[in-house]
């Protein structure tokens, strides 16, 4: 039995078409969809819940990058051992440790886009890179893969603050460009 259901997929035209289901499909469709009144509806959670969780994950992630940051800026003993293990001069971590503690400022103010941006490519750079050295260094899959996971929650505070900042641009008003004659 083929069950048919109006079903409209991203990459078709507005009007979609009726398609049928495999049961497996129609299994996958009625476990995600958000509600049994609408099953067409997206999930969503409500806007303040969203910023909440935004904040309270961002947060997380800066405080834990500040006092890595700070820890590394300091040079201490543990930082120093991993840099040596890792091939890495001493005086890396200085630089290391200040783009940290930079970036997690620019994560925490709400002014200025851009420089949100850049902190969160310059963590994502870092991260990579750590993971790059850990796997450089034959260290064990635990030491390699757990760049990654810090580098997963920050994608997921990446897409929280994408969610709650378009609201916010588009309540803005832009103002027309005057062209001088």
């Amino acid at each position: 039995m083929v069950l048919r259901y109006a079903f409209r997929c991203r990459n078709q035209p507005a009007k979609g078409r009726i398609q049928p289901l495999s049961p497996g499909n129609l299994l996958i469709f009625l476990v995600c969809s958000s509600s049994m009144s609408n099953p067409l509806a997206k999930p969503t959670m409500k806007p303040q819940r969203t910023t909440a969780l935004y904040w309270t994950l961002t947060l997380i992630f800066a405080a834990f990058m500040l006092l890595a940051g700070i820890a590394e800026f300091l040079q201490n003993q543990e930082g120093q051992e991993i840099m040596r293990h890792l091939g890495y001069p001493l005086h890396v971590m200085r630089v290391i440790g200040l783009g940290k503690i930079l970036g997690a400022l620019a994560m925490l103010q709400t002014r200025f886009r851009t420089l949100k941006e850049w902190a969160y490519a310059g963590f994502t750079f870092n991260l990579l890179g750590a993971c790059a050295a850990r796997y450089a260094a034959h260290d064990g899959i635990v030491l390699i893969v757990s760049p990654l996971l810090f580098l997963a929650f920050m994608a997921f505070t990446y897409a929280l603050w994408k969610k709650v900042a378009r609201p916010a641009a588009e309540r803005s008003p832009t103002l027309p460009l005057a062209v001088a004659a």
